[in-house]
């Protein structure tokens, strides 16, 4: 899989999300369930959002809150991917306090910044996994 100078975030399991409670990015009232889901050998060329779960994506102007059901998102692997980044932020794994990722998997990860000199990083909120190989940015993954 090969992405170039896009400026859409690319397909993820937020995506996934969107389809199993079909709902869109600004309503968190969905429920359901993404599972066994695997992402390898991506290459990213100055792209936002490279490794994204994001239980609060959606329209800015809307405010989302910590709710106890929504979709339940594990066993989900991220490996062989390199690519550059054009935000600071190259691995986002975000979700509720009440409704947790789990069982998520980083393997061989080489993530660096478009822009010479600058530096990106990992964001986790209440994601749980572990982490394989050389992962860069440094995983923020937590341990059960």
């Amino acid at each position: 899989m090969q992405f170039d100078n896009a400026r859409c975030t690319s397909f993820s399991v937020m995506d996934y999300g969107a389809i199993a409670d079909g709902v869109h990015d600004d309503n968190q009232d969905g429920i359901g369930l993404v599972q066994g889901v695997s992402f390898t050998h991506t290459n990213f060329t100055d792209m936002e959002n490279l490794i994204i779960i994001d239980q609060f994506y959606g329209n800015p102007n809307l405010t989302c809150h910590e709710k106890e059901q929504g979709v339940h998102i594990s066993d989900v692997k991220y490996s062989n991917a390199v690519g550059t980044s054009i935000t600071d932020v190259a691995i986002k794994l975000n979700r509720s306090s009440t409704n947790h990722c789990t069982d998520i998997k980083l393997d061989s990860i080489q993530l660096t910044s478009a822009i010479a000199g600058k530096q990106v990083v990992a964001r986790c909120n209440a994601a749980y996994g572990v982490t394989q190989g050389i992962v860069k940015p440094t995983s923020c993954l937590k341990s059960l």
